[in-house]
């Protein structure tokens, strides 16, 4: 899911890797990114057959992706399979003081764009170390919390950040 490839755009500016791969299932997506010099990949990521034929890369990035997935641990966990070094991914805590508060005055967490049917799955700075533990990836992770309320998000991340960052690195990883 390249988005709108601004990510994909500054890595490639910034940052001297030989190749960046940009995987989506949209060909207007991959035209985009195309253009940018970044090497378009066309795939399904629901399909696991697709993700075990994709390019291995040193780090791949899946950000604000798996809450869209109903199989998202056979999606990382695939993903992983490719990976040389390190993969990095995002998710919204639902955890967040704002979503918390919606809940508590009868409405669902606002972190979809058309439709709340967007996400499929949810997670919270607990529910995320647990899942991380489950599939055996939590000794080699990294959790970051960010965004939500300047300075509380700092002081109790649980609560007042807005979304949540994991670094798995992969030379570490449990087999």
């Amino acid at each position: 899911g390249c988005g709108d490839g601004a990510i994909l755009k500054y890595i490639y500016k910034y940052m001297k890797f030989l190749r960046i791969y940009g995987v989506d299932v949209s060909d207007i997506v991959l035209g985009h990114i195309s253009k940018m010099g970044i090497i378009p990949v066309k795939l399904d990521i629901n399909n696991l057959n697709e993700i075990k034929n994709l390019p291995k890369t040193d780090y791949t990035l899946i950000l604000e992706v798996l809450e869209h997935l109903q199989n998202s641990e056979e999606v990382l966990l695939e993903l992983l399979n490719t990976t040389e070094k390190k993969l990095i991914f995002s998710v919204p805590n639902t955890g967040f003081i704002g979503h918390r508060l919606r809940l508590l005055f009868g409405s669902f967490p606002l972190q979809w764009r058309t439709n709340p049917g967007e996400h499929l799955r949810f997670w919270t700075y607990g529910d995320i170390k647990w899942w991380l533990k489950e599939l055996k990836l939590y000794n080699n992770s990294t959790i970051y919390l960010y965004e939500g309320i300047p300075l509380l998000n700092k002081i109790f991340p649980s609560l007042f950040a807005m979304g949540i960052l994991v670094v798995i690195e992969k030379e570490k990883t449990n087999k």
